[in-house]
């Protein structure tokens, strides 16, 4: 009987090595956190980049770890490291990101990454296989416990009463899985969309210190909409594909329709041509690749959605 060829992790072509070492999200982060600072005319700090890289990348090797056995693709780094080789990766992961955050990054920016993880927790707590409960929980306490500890009380008595309450509502939410019914009733792409664009816009956001949170919010619903295509194209249904196809070459032409009203500002003319580029890309990508191999299609998804970034950047 033949045996069976050993899978390589560079047997595949070059450009699915990247996604192989889950690094194209960290490269499309950064490139689109770069490209949102060169837009609203800011410094970039190369220390948040390298937090941000290291942050998703670890997210990124976290969901293969937890996903289920079978839908694991086995030349995946994750697939052909040992368990406790991968996790001597991602602690070392998790180090490197701590240290950048505590000696490189603003104390305001550090909370609101920190805040932003748990709201990631809460996407793998909700559409996980695994730890669904303490992970919505942890994501619930990231959300409400600053809250808390941030109200400046006169009296101490009302902060621990506000603390009880908070996690009363988590132990609740837990004890009633709580997650079943987010599952049912949420869009997986659209949750995941909209919080990688979260964290693409976080250093933006942060310097502009909430100076404009119509063109925080705008930025964010722009690219927000761009990468929840992306994500529709490689595993909606059609249905889905054509619906957020339309939502976001809706908003954008909404934001570039206003240009004469003066509604909004430049920045975010710049930013909805470029969305709107991707956009128009990603439906090239939907009706040319449908007969190509589903490695084929995410590349192509990929620099659709890269390709603008690049052109903000150079800008």
């Amino acid at each position: 009987m033949a045996l069976e060829p050993r899978l390589s992790l560079f047997s595949p072509p070059p450009w699915m090595r990247l996604h192989l070492m889950s690094l194209e999200a960290p490269l499309i982060a950064v490139l689109w956190a770069i490209a949102l600072a060169k837009v609203n005319h800011q410094p970039f700090l190369p220390e948040f980049g390298m937090a941000l890289f290291v942050a998703v990348w670890f997210i990124y090797l976290l969901n293969h770890l937890v996903a289920p056995t079978e839908t694991r693709d086995p030349r995946h780094l994750g697939s052909r490291l040992s368990r406790f080789s991968l996790l001597i990766l991602m602690l070392l992961l998790m180090a490197l990101g701590v240290r950048l955050a505590l000696y490189h990054l603003p104390m305001p920016l550090m909370a609101s990454g920190l805040q932003l993880c748990g709201l990631v927790a809460g996407y793998f707590g909700i559409f996980g296989s695994r730890w669904n409960g303490p992970l919505l929980a942890l994501a619930l306490g990231s959300v409400l416990l600053p809250l808390v500890l941030t109200l400046t009380m006169p009296k101490s008595m009302t902060q621990w009463l506000l603390l009880t309450v908070s996690w009363a509502i988590i132990a609740q939410a837990w004890k009633t899985r709580l997650w079943l019914s987010l599952k049912a009733k949420l869009d997986k792409d659209l949750a995941g969309g909209l919080l990688f664009s979260m964290g693409c816009c976080l250093w933006s956001r942060f310097l502009r210190a909430g100076d404009d949170p119509m063109g925080d919010a705008m930025q964010w619903g722009l690219l927000g909409s761009l990468l929840i295509s992306n994500l529709s194209l490689l595993s909606g249904t059609p249905h889905q594909r054509h619906r957020w196809f339309k939502i976001s070459l809706g908003l954008c032409l909404l934001v570039l329709g206003s240009q004469g009203l003066e509604i909004m500002g430049h920045l975010q003319i710049r930013l909805a041509w470029a969305c709107l580029f991707g956009a128009g890309l990603l439906m090239l990508v939907e009706k040319t690749a449908q007969t190509g191999s589903h490695d084929n299609k995410r590349l192509a998804a990929d620099i659709a959605i890269t390709i603008p970034a690049v052109a903000l950047c150079m800008l």
